[in-house]
């Protein structure tokens, strides 16, 4: 079958989807800081990306 993995163990036939989709992100973070006008913006943040409502990955991002 197409996109599935046949494994048979005995009579027991198990076929198990193999997604084979990627996904593309980006972002673009914006500051309203009046240029860093007081020195406090960080020097990164953590991106969290959440798979049905669960955390999935995170990813530090500097400028």
């Amino acid at each position: 079958m197409k996109d599935y993995e046949t494994k048979v163990e005995g009579t027991t036939i198990t076929n198990t989807y193999k997604n084979t989709e990627t996904t593309e992100l980006s972002g673009k973070k914006v500051w309203e800081d009046y240029n860093n006008k007081f020195g406090t913006r960080p020097e990164g943040i953590t991106v969290q990306l959440l798979q049905n409502g669960t955390e999935f990955q995170t990813k530090e991002v500097k400028a």
